[in-house]
């Protein structure tokens, strides 16, 4: 993690859950064979990358939803030939729709709906299936 004293609090959190933490990182179950991948660290939907971008950049030096789709592309590339893989992200992928009721449709608050997914998630799946 980066050296940014601004976000010292979210660095402590980190190296406490450093040994399970699979935020922009792939753990592997080699017995069951699974493979783990997660999706951006700390993200709350929306427009969450923009809005935490100094962050995201200081910490980690992901500028942006394609330089955060490739690490988690990447993260899925590299699991294990045979492994079934999971992803693990707070959101879903953006674009499943802007409705309240729709799967990551801002479904709370006044006025609601919105689409509230992640759009790094929505590319990197987009790019490693070929789907979304």
């Amino acid at each position: 993690l980066g050296e940014s004293a601004e976000f010292e609090s979210v660095r402590q959190q980190h190296s406490l859950l450093a040994p399970s933490n699979v935020g922009w990182g792939r753990r592997d179950f080699e017995a069951l064979p699974l493979s783990v991948v997660g999706g951006r660290p700390l993200s709350s939907g929306g427009a969450s990358l923009e809005r935490h971008a100094r962050m995201y950049s200081s910490l980690w030096g992901v500028r942006g939803a394609e330089e955060s789709a490739a690490v988690i592309a990447k993260h899925v590339r590299a699991a294990p030939p045979g492994a079934a893989t999971v992803m693990l992200a707070h959101n879903g992928p953006s674009g499943l729709g802007s409705a309240r009721d729709d799967i990551c449709g801002k479904d709370w608050g006044g006025g609601g709906g919105g689409d509230w997914g992640d759009e790094d998630l929505r590319l990197a799946l987009s790019d490693v299936t070929g789907v979304l």
